[in-house]
């Protein structure tokens, strides 16, 4: 997966576990507040705090970063980003499954391959949820067209999952991970599954507790 390359980088000076207890040192707060802030076990914060230098797991570090709005520069060197310094950022995971936007692709793994790193001004432009909250898959398929393409990234936001809304949402049905757009219908309870490629594909309708809405669609990106 390649992903979103900003302007050339100068690193800290500082280790990214330097920068954590930095952080934590600010805004006053212990081992165990940044934890539940985060969702890192307290051991590997305590680690941190005592060995700066130590290295921590992809994962962890993304969430330490989200949760203290700092960049991350080690785990953005290891998975292919660059971090631009002085420019917040927004890391976002990109998810080793597909949405298919035709007939249904199986989801068979939802790790976390890699991430974008989108400045935060940026982002905050399309939403108001924090990278935690955000998600990034492949588009499989021709039924969004011209709305997505095969091969498009869409971006989805799990704070956004009500369907009364409208627009276009990621959802599992049936062990299938798809996009598609979501309207409400008259009867209570009811959403019609609408693909844009209406000459080939025609909108169902299911009942809310048939399809698992996983977060609307905020961003796309693609092939011009």
């Amino acid at each position: 997966m390649s992903c979103m390359k900003g302007r050339s980088v100068d690193h800290e000076e500082k280790s990214f576990g330097q920068r954590v207890v930095d952080a934590m040192a600010e805004r006053g707060w212990t081992a165990r507040e940044l934890s539940r802030r985060a969702g890192v076990s307290y051991d590997v914060i305590a680690k941190l705090r005592t060995r700066p230098g130590a290295n921590t797991s992809y994962d962890n570090g993304r969430k330490l970063a989200e949760a203290l709005e700092i960049p991350w520069a080690e785990g953005a060197q290891e998975h292919g980003l660059e971090v631009v310094k002085g420019e917040p950022t927004v890391s976002i995971g990109v998810y080793d499954i597909e949405a298919s936007a035709g007939g249904g692709a199986s989801v068979m793994s939802e790790a976390v391959v890699g991430a974008v790193a989108l400045p935060s001004w940026y982002v905050s432009q399309f939403t108001r949820s924090s990278g935690g909250d955000l998600f990034v898959v492949a588009v499989k398929g021709d039924s969004m067209e011209p709305t997505l393409e095969d091969g498009d990234l869409v971006m989805a936001d799990k704070q956004k999952r009500d369907p009364r809304y409208g627009g276009v949402y990621v959802i599992r049905e049936d062990n299938a991970l798809l996009v598609k757009r979501l309207a409400p219908v008259s009867q209570q309870g009811a959403v019609r599954v609408i693909s844009d490629n209406r000459e080939i594909y025609a909108a169902v309708e299911r009942k809310a507790d048939e399809i698992d809405v996983i977060g609307r669609v905020v961003w796309r990106g693609g092939k011009l």
